[in-house]
């Protein structure tokens, strides 16, 4: 598994040489751009010990909600993605994503966020959209 500390976000030669590896697979595998693109986030989530990825093309506009253009997805059960979409299309979300909104208006080129990059506050867990990220065991 790939690691990185809190303090030092570099990656080890041994990692460096896995990620090469696997760019190599992708482009040598045969396939169209979304089975290349899911080889690629399936290997880099098992690399770093994730469960579950997303790959979304979305417009943004500061004063709009996000408008997904293209979403591609993993490791997902229907009943957790069901939950994310729910999260993401609430209208809660907004104030998250404003400000990428703002730097891709600002930057005009394409930006790749985690979740952290997104919402360093934490806003999310504690808004109404937030409630989506959470298995209910009962009515809300």
């Amino acid at each position: 598994m790939i690691s990185c500390s809190d303090d030092s976000p570099t990656l080890s030669e041994k990692d460096v040489r896995k990620i090469g590896r696997l760019l190599g697979a992708v482009v040598a595998v045969r396939g169209d751009i979304h089975q290349k693109r899911r080889l690629l986030m399936d290997e880099l989530c098992a690399m770093i010990d994730a469960t579950a990825w997303v790959w979304a093309m979305s417009e943004f506009h500061p004063d709009k909600p996000p408008s997904s253009i293209d979403l591609e997805h993993g490791g997902f059960t229907g009943e957790r993605f069901a939950r994310y979409l729910d999260a993401i299309n609430h209208p809660a979300m907004e104030p998250v994503t404003r400000p990428s909104s703002h730097k891709l208006q600002a930057r005009g080129v394409h930006l790749t966020r985690t979740r952290f990059q997104m919402d360093p506050n934490g806003q999310l867990e504690k808004s109404a959209a937030g409630l989506f990220g959470t298995k209910r065991t009962s009515a809300p």
